[in-house]
């Protein structure tokens, strides 16, 4: 029974760990989002892909973990908490608990993070649509409609006007 909980808890210390990784990635996103460093965040983003991968790989051993310990312990999978583990296994309550805050604490910030990252990249979409619409106004004589363009009074007829008046 020991090594299984001792396996788990190892597992979530990993689990931490890759979401402290997810964090400083997060970090580094927001200059890169700012200064428009496009290569940068593709290598985040790959970096964040290989971590996503690994963090299924964990959360699967965390699940089996846990069903197991559920199945020694003769209660329902669903009951298997941080907080009924404390009690089972008094001798790694404090370590239970420390992680259980890190993962708080961690997905929290994570989450800020995201949030921040995720507004930055909607400001960046909406200054590239800005761009794009101007620069095909541009391309299709400024915005003007077919007949507004046929409406503007070309330089050979001003001219004419004014030699009409002169």
């Amino acid at each position: 029974m020991d090594q299984r909980i001792n396996e788990l808890i190892s597992v979530m210390r990993e689990q931490v760990k890759i979401i402290d990784l997810f964090r400083e990635l997060g970090e580094s996103k927001t200059p890169a989002l700012v200064k428009g460093r496009y290569e940068e965040l593709e290598r985040i983003i790959k970096v964040e892909e290989l971590l996503i991968v690994e963090m299924g790989h964990l959360e699967r051993q965390r699940v089996e973990g846990s069903q197991e310990i559920a199945q020694l312990l003769q209660i329902p999978v669903e009951e298997i908490s941080i907080s009924r583990l404390q009690s089972e296994f008094a001798g790694c309550s404090e370590e239970l608990e420390s992680i259980k805050d890190q993962l708080l604490v961690g997905s929290r910030e994570l989450g800020e993070l995201n949030q921040l990252n995720n507004e930055l990249i909607e400001q960046s979409l909406r200054h590239l649509d800005f761009t794009v619409q101007l620069l095909t106004e541009t391309e299709s004589g400024g915005g003007y409609s077919q007949r507004d363009r046929d409406a503007v009074i070309s330089p050979q007829e001003t001219a004419r006007i004014f030699d009409r008046w002169a």
